[in-house]
């Protein structure tokens, strides 16, 4: 860890980084690990992550269908608006994470068989406070006819009840 005015970071700026070494140590000198070497170090301002937002809180999808959900991370202008994605149950719904610009980033749900799963979207970065900030959708994945209205799975004529939206 380096300090800076016995503190653990350094303001925004810019500044020259100057790295020896003197080792004498076989691996060293192998692999061209001696001598003084220079970098740049620019820092900006960093910005907390301070919200997290779901598209959706709740979906009903038929097996073998996709959806995808929008996770926004705000502010866009935050450190890290990278977020992390995992289903409850991967033998019902398979979750990806397609990173986006502006701090919104696509959640691509698969429905690989009937059930219920819950999926976590949680921040990579955290908040001032040193909180990781999470939002959670429930997914009910139903079989059915690929024939969907909004996202919504029209059962089969087997299955009685309405879906979630009130199609039979």
């Amino acid at each position: 860890i380096v300090y800076y005015n016995k503190q653990k970071s350094f303001p925004a700026g810019t500044y020259r980084i100057k790295i020896t070494s003197d080792s004498k140590e076989e691996k060293s000198v192998k692999y061209g690990m001696t001598g003084v070497y220079s970098f740049i170090l620019s820092t900006k301002a960093v910005k907390p992550v301070t919200s997290l937002k779901l598209s959706q809180s709740s979906i009903a999808v038929v097996t073998g269908a996709e959806e995808k959900l929008k996770a926004t991370v705000a502010p866009k202008e935050a450190y890290d608006t990278v977020v992390m994605a995992e289903s409850s149950d991967t033998s019902v719904a398979d979750v990806s994470i397609e990173p986006g610009e502006d701090g919104v980033s696509t959640v691509s749900l698969k429905a690989i068989k009937a059930g219920d799963a819950t999926i976590t979207v949680t921040t990579r970065s955290q908040t001032a406070k040193g909180i990781n900030l999470s939002k959670t959708c429930k997914v009910t994945v139903v079989e059915g006819t690929s024939e969907t209205k909004t996202g919504c799975p029209r059962p089969n004529r087997e299955r009685q009840g309405l879906c979630m939206h009130g199609h039979r």
